[in-house]
């Protein structure tokens, strides 16, 4: 049975949604075979309910690799669980340059009170 013009409203994507949670079908073979549910995501819904840039980018990069890079579902959930693990360890260093970064202002402004503090001092002994 051809099920590709049955996925043609949103009301039949869905009861096939459920259909293949509660059937034994599994959903990745049914993906191999009739392709995804939805060809895109939806962008605007995402944007109103709150999602930002970054995220969207982020689920627009999942979206390719799970639905268009041609890999197996295990193959596109390892390159996900890597790409997580990237993003976590750059987190870190972000957050880590930042701690950085603070100091060395905090140390820059404690240098600039110190200066400006031995010039008042030197004015004083000058007049």
């Amino acid at each position: 049975m051809e099920l590709r013009p049955a996925l043609d409203s949103i009301g039949k994507a869905l009861l096939l949604r459920i259909y293949l949670a509660l059937s034994e079908i599994e959903h990745a073979d049914f993906i191999e075979h009739y392709g995804p549910l939805q060809d895109r995501l939806n962008i605007e819904g995402l944007k109103r309910r709150g999602f930002g840039a970054d995220e969207i980018a982020a689920l627009r990069r999942a979206y390719k690799l799970i639905y268009k890079s041609g890999l197996t579902l295990d193959e596109a959930r390892a390159a996900l669980k890597e790409a997580r693990d990237e993003a976590r360890a750059l987190g870190r260093e972000a957050d880590t340059a930042e701690r950085e970064a603070r100091r060395a202002r905090a140390d820059a402004e404690k240098a600039e009170r110190r200066v400006a503090e031995a010039e008042e001092r030197l004015a004083r002994l000058r007049r």
